[in-house]
């Protein structure tokens, strides 16, 4: 995965983007270590109200990477 949230960041700069955002719930782990990894940083922390979404979901991380 690594690898592609490279790729993605190299596509994304090659097609004009300034940044990335990624959007994470707070207990998945993997995926929060990974976005620090590749560079990104936590903007805000926040609660999504939405029914669909699972209630041990909701607590999320955003996360942004200037490229």
């Amino acid at each position: 995965m690594t690898e592609a949230l490279k790729a993605l960041s190299y596509f994304a700069q090659s097609k004009g983007a300034v940044g990335l955002e990624a959007r994470v719930a707070k207990r998945n782990q993997a995926s929060i270590k990974l976005l620090e990894r590749c560079g990104f940083e936590v903007i805000e922390r926040y609660v999504v109200n939405e029914w669909f979404v699972v209630q041990e979901n909701r607590s999320q991380l955003l996360f942004y990477k200037q490229l």
